[in-house]
């Protein structure tokens, strides 16, 4: 997945969030039907939302749509606060962005005067060590933890840092071992996408308890104006590039040795 050699990159989402949209039911049918040849595959589905309602929290009950590819390894997920483009297909930047235009440019045309609050662009990237490695010889030194000489080896560590842009900023989140059982990050609720080599080899290992590292990068972009696609997806190409700086900065020479 990637134009690198042996890319690491096992899933992205490109989210468009927006002022609550409460009539798009209305217009799914014009939605799905400019979308279908590249996504003949539909699902209906109900997501749980958290909100407070005098002042006790409470969870709500949305109505989802999700627009799969014929091999579902790229899907969109469209509900009434966001959509978001899903992929565990991916052949670079370039080839990911038009599709991603696909998406803004039909949800221009068939949602009107949609107000676009805040885009997200999310990487997940796996490090699975061989025998006799360590995740932490692949990433730079300063992400590899705290280890005293003589002191017992580290069993779990996180990086977690936010680089605040002048608009918007870059998350990071470096995992050396994921929780035992998982292949997923915290706080990372994908789709039915189908799953590409390498997040099978990460389930594989999670249900065998083996070792599995993660770096998870996202950029959050503020907007608060009306959809325009082409704009959007001018903002996209400056985000992942802003995506591909710290994740460059993150990893060791032995990586991008193995993985370029």
């Amino acid at each position: 997945m990637g134009s690198w050699r042996n890319p690491p990159l096992a899933y992205v989402v490109a989210e468009v969030r927006f002022s609550p949209y409460l009539t798009i039911d209305r217009h799914v049918p014009e939605f799905q039907a400019d979308i279908r040849k590249q996504f003949p595959r539909t699902q209906e589905a109900n997501i749980l939302r958290f909100e407070f309602t005098n002042n006790q929290p409470g969870a709500v009950q949305d109505k989802a749509w999700r627009f799969f590819t014929e091999s579902q390894r790229i899907g969109i997920d469209l509900s009434a606060r966001a959509m978001a483009l899903h992929a565990t297909e991916y052949k670079n930047f370039e080839t990911f962005r038009e599709t991603v235009a696909l998406m803004l440019k039909t949800a221009e045309k068939t949602f009107p005067d949609l107000l676009v609050e805040q885009l997200g662009l999310r990487y997940i990237d796996y490090i699975l060590p061989k025998k006799n490695e360590s995740v932490s010889d692949y990433l730079v030194e300063s992400l590899r933890g705290l280890q005293p000489v003589g002191a017992p080896q580290m069993d779990q560590a996180y990086f977690i840092a936010h680089y605040p842009f002048n608009i918007g900023g870059v998350n990071i989140r470096v995992v050396p071992r994921l929780a035992s059982g998982i292949h997923f990050p915290p706080n990372f609720g994908p789709i039915e996408v189908a799953l590409g080599d390498i997040m099978v080899e990460a389930q594989r290992r999670a249900q065998s308890q083996e070792l599995i590292g993660c770096i998870d990068t996202d950029r959050l972009l503020p907007i608060g104006r009306k959809l325009v696609a082409e704009e959007l997806a001018d903002a996209f190409t400056l985000m992942h590039n802003d995506v591909s700086l710290f994740f460059n900065g993150a990893i060791s020479k032995k990586a991008k040795e193995i993985w370029m």
